[in-house]
């Protein structure tokens, strides 16, 4: 008796762990905007740690994944533990509920999705829980406090078209590095305030972005800053950084990511496809490897 006890024992705990893992991560594919809520039961929302997203993503949706990350539309902590969301297929559409209200004096102003392709105003400000996001590759701006305040937030992906980043949009964040796209041309005010982690940036653009107002302001870590070689002095004198920031001027590649010889005992850190996009190992065709000496390298996989 004591021993059919037991393995009715070890069955449960057995279900109730397979149970917590197909809980932690899930992918969700929509087919219209609005409905992801009905694609994750209740008891799965505050359970979720990560999740990947593809197709049409609305306000609507947007609160329901803030609420997963841990805050409402208020700004009130919620149970949620979502801490790696991969938005990179999904895209953008205007349109949908509320995510977020902001309140100043007797007057509360609404945010939600009102435009496509643009992450919004307040979208994930203050959701602590995130500490990886990948932004849909066709987001062409993001807005004001985007993601301020994200303050776990270590890892983020920036979309191939993007091309504005909005004032304090990534401030109080931890992000140690930023990879900026070829297309970007205008950061704005404070963008990455108090980036207290942030170490190392690179830039690819063909002409040296708007710079306003100390992007970088506060940032008091940033040691190397990549720049396309022909342009080196140009960002020198417009990113106003500190004296003791290094800038490196590389080569450009055929690929839009700069190529460098590399050294013996460099192991790598990062690993790009031919579209710039980041890769978790080696793919067949080109792979750009980026290496712990800061140097970048290309190979071909077969």
């Amino acid at each position: 008796m004591r021993f059919f006890t037991f393995k009715k024992t070890m069955l449960f705990i057995a279900l109730s762990m397979f149970c917590a893992v197909s809980f932690a991560q899930k992918t969700v594919t929509l087919t219209k905007a609005g409905e992801l809520s009905e694609k994750i039961a209740k008891a799965e929302k505050f359970e979720i740690t990560s999740l990947t997203v593809s197709g049409p993503i609305n306000g609507s949706d947007v609160l329901f994944l803030r609420e997963m990350a841990g805050r409402d539309i208020d700004g009130v902590e919620t149970e949620g533990k979502l801490a790696t969301l991969d938005l990179s297929n999904a895209n953008i559409v205007a349109g949908g509920s509320n995510y977020y209200k902001v309140k100043r004096g007797l007057s509360t102003k609404f945010y939600n999705n009102a435009e496509d392709d643009v992450v919004g105003f307040y979208m994930f400000f203050n959701c602590g829980k995130l500490t990886s996001l990948k932004l849909p590759k066709t987001a062409k701006k993001i807005e004001m406090y985007a993601l301020n305040n994200c303050k776990s937030l270590k890892e983020c992906t920036l979309p191939e078209s993007l091309s504005e980043v909005g004032g304090h949009a990534f401030a109080n964040t931890q992000l140690s590095e930023v990879n900026f796209p070829s297309s970007l041309t205008h950061l704005s005010d404070k963008s990455f305030y108090k980036c207290s982690s942030l170490k190392t940036l690179r830039f690819t653009s063909p002409e040296v972005p708007l710079f306003d107002n100390e992007p970088f302001a506060e940032c008091k870590s940033i040691e190397k800053v990549y720049v396309p070689k022909a342009l080196l002095e140009d960002y020198k004198d417009q990113l106003e950084l500190s004296d003791d920031v290094v800038f490196v001027g590389e080569e450009s590649g055929t690929t839009g990511i700069y190529s460098l010889s590399s050294s013996a005992d460099a192991v790598e850190i990062a690993r790009y496809n031919a579209n710039g996009q980041r890769i978790t190992g080696p793919v067949k065709g080109l792979n750009i490897i980026r290496l712990s000496d800061g140097k970048v390298v290309k190979r071909i996989e077969r």
